[in-house]
């Protein structure tokens, strides 16, 4: 019984000493629907990080979205696993009519729009001009998605603005096919307007799969076209 009262007293007085030094860590959880912006964007890296993200999901949706809603709607290339798109067997439930994954890219772009400023104040190697050529790769991602937006429904919810929490509405009415494209045309004239937009990258694998000027100015082009 002695030793059960010494364990029990070793046992309480560690996790006593062990809660004095260590609880802050331990316990200190942040909410589910937030992002803890206070830890992130501290650095040049923090914004490229999100910035290869909005890649990394854009093209993640090639195959599955983007070529079914470009190519194989319009009829210029046919898909031998009998794509209901092409037979006109579309419904509602089905994943092509879904643009959950667009709108989590326009929030990315939006997150560095927003944000890249604040890691350029904290982060002395992090240059203007780096900020702002990162900015028009957010601009050239959101207007793109917006772009495929206008293009498969016409009107859909324009949100130029991040989701750190929910706060923030998320029942926003459709904006109509002209703010929309409006929007897409403003997006690419700004990033533009920046100069900072890159000609060309370091690595000829970045510059073919990153927003460049001629990037820009091709989708301003399609986006007049429209």
């Amino acid at each position: 019984m002695k030793k059960m009262k010494k364990y029990i007293l070793a046992v309480l007085g560690g996790g006593l000493l062990f809660s004095t030094i260590s609880c802050k860590e331990w316990l200190e959880i942040y909410p589910e629907d937030s992002q803890p912006s206070e830890t992130y964007w501290e650095t040049k890296a923090d914004v490229d990080g999100v910035l290869n993200a909005g890649y990394y999901y854009l093209r993640d949706m090639v195959e599955s979205y983007l070529i079914p809603w470009g190519e194989v709607r319009a009829g210029c290339v046919y898909s031998i696993n009998g794509n209901k798109l092409q037979s006109f067997q579309m419904n509602s439930s089905q994943s092509l009519c879904k643009w959950d994954e667009l709108y989590q890219i326009i929030n990315i772009a939006n997150d560095v729009l927003e944000k890249a400023p604040v890691a350029q104040e904290k982060d002395a190697t992090y240059t203007m001009a780096e900020m702002r050529s990162h900015q028009t790769e957010a601009y050239f991602l959101r207007a793109l998605c917006y772009f495929y937006l206008v293009r498969n429904w016409r009107e859909a919810p324009l949100i130029t603005y991040s989701y750190e929490d929910d706060s923030k509405e998320r029942q926003v009415p459709k904006a109509t096919e002209e703010e929309l494209v409006a929007q897409i045309r403003e997006d690419v004239r700004t990033a533009l307007a920046t100069n900072a937009a890159k000609e060309s990258f370091d690595t000829n694998w970045e510059t073919k799969g990153r927003a460049t000027k001629w990037a820009l100015y091709a989708l301003g082009a399609d986006a007049a076209l429209w």
